[in-house]
């Protein structure tokens, strides 16, 4: 059992299992535990979020194949295009030294807070506060839970083409897939996003709705379960028996 059809493809290729054998299941989320804020104007002001700014967040495991050095890179290039954007960027790992090094070298210090390990506690907080999530991954996205938490708190995503993300985003906005993992492609699709939504309070008001009624239908945990057990009914019987 596997969290998307890009990790069915991975234990195919890598284990020789058939795919007759390999069931899907996405992951779920706790939507009590990740809900939209009631006022995101007072959560801002809260978690320190710089005033007039486009919030944009990201939460990951500081590691390479996470692609940080390109989100960094594309801040530099909305940046440079004026384009009024701050980044939150949580998380802990082997990379920070390297993206503190970049983003002094990109001249960001004022543009990005790196705010270490955010606790489970006030995840959600993070989340919801921020105007856009951004998953910038380079390869092997599994399934992203990240995804789906941050939009069951109300707050669109954008990604990269890569894994999972692919089949969460394309069910519910296209376009809300980069090109490709480059900080150019990154960059003009938070840039197009900005204009077609942010810039217009009720179109964008409407879309943090839309983003947690996706979550609710698609990764309640709910829905998980009720699958998981369906698996169980059904293909489990299915399998041989030793």
């Amino acid at each position: 059992m596997v969290l998307s059809r890009y990790m069915g493809k991975k234990v195919q290729d890598t284990h020789g299992i058939p795919a007759a054998k390999i069931v899907i299941n996405p992951g779920g989320v706790d939507l009590e535990r990740f809900r939209p804020p009631e006022d995101r104007r007072a959560l801002k002001h809260k978690l320190g979020f710089p005033k007039g700014k486009v919030h944009l967040i990201t939460v990951r495991n500081l590691e390479p194949r996470m692609g940080l050095d390109n989100l960094l890179k594309c801040v530099f290039l909305l940046k440079k295009n004026q384009d009024p954007v701050h980044l939150i960027l949580g998380g802990d790992g082997i990379e920070r030294k390297n993206l503190e090094r970049l983003i002094r070298e990109y001249g960001l210090l004022d543009d990005i807070t790196m705010t270490g390990f955010i606790h489970p506690d006030i995840l959600s907080e993070y989340y919801g506060a921020a105007d856009f999530f951004i998953l910038p991954t380079r390869n092997l996205e599994g399934f992203g839970l990240v995804t789906p938490e941050s939009m069951a708190c109300g707050t669109p995503v954008l990604g990269t083409p890569v894994g999972g993300t692919k089949e969460i985003l394309s069910g519910f906005e296209p376009r809300f897939l980069f090109e490709d993992t480059s900080p150019e492609a990154m960059a003009e699709g938070i840039c197009q996003a900005i204009g077609e939504y942010f810039a217009l309070k009720k179109k964008y008001n409407r879309l943090r709705l839309d983003c947690r009624e996706y979550a609710e239908k698609k990764y309640s945990w709910g829905r998980h379960t009720d699958r998981l057990k369906w698996i169980l009914d059904n293909e489990m019987r299915l399998l041989p028996v030793n």
